[in-house]
């Protein structure tokens, strides 16, 4: 019997651990930012795509990451967010050519066939916005914008990665909370007025890390 009951709060602990290694943004989080809750489920589907063992897992969940993502499905208004450089000291030399959190890499992959990486070229975004960027190994990069109300960043890195990201608004700070193992962080602060808010990111890993910015 005490054998049985250390057992049983073995498996417990060893469950809460793993819950508490790929805790998850919680659904709600999204509640009023639709267009962000879809573009992050795609991202996350295609890191489920590149951590999968089996191919049939793998095939579902690039065509999952399909259907969230594709621009031509009705309401997707996703596009590029106008950020100005701080410091870009951090940038890597070149964008990882092989990899991108978007519909044509999530076919590629399904397809099996070569990907070739088209950007983001949809104009502005309006209730989805994005940001593309790679970091070298250990390396940090800035970048502003003026928002106001109730604002929202995530932050998703490339499978092998771990990221960290601040936010700062006048001489208030705000750490984003970690996610999905370190490859996801996400943010989401109040201003009553416009301001300027400025991201950091860095790559806390030794490999460059592929990072897409997610914004309403």
């Amino acid at each position: 019997m005490n054998k049985r009951i250390i057992t049983l709060s073995a498996i417990a602990l060893l469950l809460s651990v793993m819950t508490l290694g790929a805790q998850h943004i919680p659904d709600s989080a999204f509640v009023d930012d639709e267009g962000v809750g879809r573009f992050y489920d795609g991202c996350l589907k295609i890191i489920e795509g590149e951590l999968a063992t089996d191919a049939d897992a793998r095939n579902e969940a690039y065509a999952l990451a399909m259907d969230a993502l594709n621009p031509r499905r009705k309401g997707y208004d996703a596009g590029r967010m106008n950020l100005t450089a701080v410091d870009t000291a951090g940038i890597a030399a070149a964008p990882a050519p092989d990899f991108a959190f978007d519909f044509s890499y999530a076919r590629a992959k399904y397809q099996s066939v070569d990907f070739a990486p088209s950007g983001i070229s949809r104009g502005l975004g309006r209730t989805c916005r994005l940001f593309d960027l790679t970091l070298k190994p250990r390396g940090k990069a800035s970048f502003s914008e003026r928002v106001h109300g109730a604002c929202l960043l995530v932050a998703v890195a490339r499978p092998g990665s771990e990221i960290a990201t601040t936010i700062t608004v006048d001489d208030r700070e705000i750490k984003a909370d970690s996610f999905e193992n370190g490859l996801v962080n996400y943010a989401a602060w109040q201003l009553p007025r416009r301001a300027v808010a400025t991201y950091t990111v860095e790559n806390l890993s030794d490999k460059e890390a592929t990072i897409i910015l997610i914004g309403n």
